[in-house]
């Protein structure tokens, strides 16, 4: 069974979907990607670069189809349908027939990591076979194997460690990709069980697992009753904040990451935990590092807008020698939405923080934004704010000798 573990060719895959791309096509730049993804790159995300490269595309439908390639891969999943013995979800008997055998072997300790890697085998030859696994109860049996004190789980240390098969079968579980209404029956099991697992895995297991299982969980999020929220594991917290702290994460990573950090920071309980573990300072590093990246900056200051409803975080962004001249920063440059949760924070600081905010506004150039956005976003909630800020406190700031000559008082 050593050839079900073969995945795919790398140039097979498409940088943005992350699947087997169906038709190739060819960028200016050079850069090949599956059609469909990168036309809603182009006309749903309204960019117009290359994802790689960064590189400008001149014009968005100045595709070249990659003939060869596609070839190249049709040859591949041909000899791929052969060596599966031409599985198919639309196949009758037969696929039942092997599905079944899957569940037999799953269930066997030294098959299942093989198994798990046939598992992938078949879904990347065909993903609508994920429907077959969850109705035949693989998605749960996977489901198990990725919970840390499963006795299927551990029973896998016969043939190899218990980490490597629970990282695999968390790996697997992410490509099976549950429905809502599977993934929430089985991330509410046994009071979150998966849920605890997965965030163990976060924090433990390899990068690749740790990755899945992030997805796993915002997906978990988005289903579960409120109860899974207010309450999670600690490692949760952790494991998001050492995504965004690990130079490897790519953005859809990243932006996982916050997801699922602005789902639990809903919560008031969850906010302190999330300041005490250091997200304030990661978030505001990652702010000032940020220049491009849009919808990024917008999820890092709407997480800061959250976290300084405490009187923690506001602290803890006080301190930070750039917390402040951050958060200024993004105001004008980024987007509305950036600059009206980058006032929202401006406005906390200022009603909680007294002096010390103030002068740190000041300071670093905020005053003078304030009043531009006056001018620019007439009627708008950032105006709104911006008077308010300014009406509370332009008598101090007047006193300073940086306070901007274009201002009238």
């Amino acid at each position: 069974m050593d050839e079900f573990r073969k995945v795919a060719p790398e140039y097979f895959i498409c940088p943005i979907s992350l699947q087997i791309m169906d038709d190739p096509v060819t960028l200016c730049t050079g850069m090949t990607y599956d059609r469909k993804s990168i036309e809603n790159w182009f006309s749903v995300y309204n960019r117009h670069t290359c994802p790689i490269t960064n590189l400008p595309i001149a014009d968005d439908s100045n595709v070249i189809p990659n003939l060869t390639l596609k070839r190249l891969i049709h040859a591949w999943k041909a000899a791929k349908s052969t060596s599966l013995g031409n599985l198919s979800p639309r196949g009758s008997g037969d696929t039942k027939l092997v599905v079944a055998q899957v569940f037999r072997e799953l269930q066997q300790p030294h098959l299942r990591l093989k198994t798990l890697g046939r598992i992938k085998d078949m879904i990347t030859l065909d993903s609508a076979i994920r429907i077959c696994f969850e109705k035949s109860g693989i998605t749960a049996l996977v489901a198990s194997l990725a919970v840390r004190s499963s006795p299927l789980s551990t029973a896998a240390a016969t043939i190899t460690t218990s980490t490597t098969c629970i990282d695999e079968a968390t790996s697997v579980l992410r490509l099976i990709d549950p429905s809502p209404t599977t993934l929430k029956k089985l991330s509410e099991f046994k009071d979150g069980e998966l849920i605890g697992s997965l965030s163990t895995t976060m924090v433990r297991g390899r990068y690749k697992a740790r990755v899945d299982a992030a997805f796993l969980i915002k997906s978990a999020l988005k289903v579960v009753q409120d109860c899974y929220k207010s309450n999670p594991p600690q490692d949760l917290i952790d494991g998001a904040i050492n995504i965004l702290k690990d130079q490897n994460s790519d953005r859809t990573t990243t932006r996982v990451a916050f997801s699922i950090l602005m789902q639990l920071t809903q919560y008031g309980r969850n906010r302190r935990n999330a300041v005490e573990s250091g997200v304030v300072a990661v978030v505001i590093e990652l702010l000032v590092e940020e220049m491009e990246d849009r919808r990024k900056c917008e999820a890092m200051l709407a997480l800061l807008c959250i976290l300084c409803k405490r009187a923690e975080g506001r602290a803890v962004l006080l301190e930070h020698p750039a917390g402040v001249a951050a958060v200024v920063g993004k105001m004008l440059k980024v987007s509305l939405a950036a600059t009206e949760m980058a006032v929202k924070v401006l406005m906390l600081l200022c009603k909680y923080c007294g002096r010390i905010a103030t002068e740190e506004i000041m300071m670093v150039g905020g005053v003078g934004k304030l009043f531009t956005i006056l001018q620019v976003e007439r009627g708008g909630k950032s105006s709104g704010m911006a008077r308010d800020i300014l009406g509370s406190h332009l008598s101090y700031w007047a006193k300073f000798p940086c306070f901007p000559n274009n201002c009238i008082i």
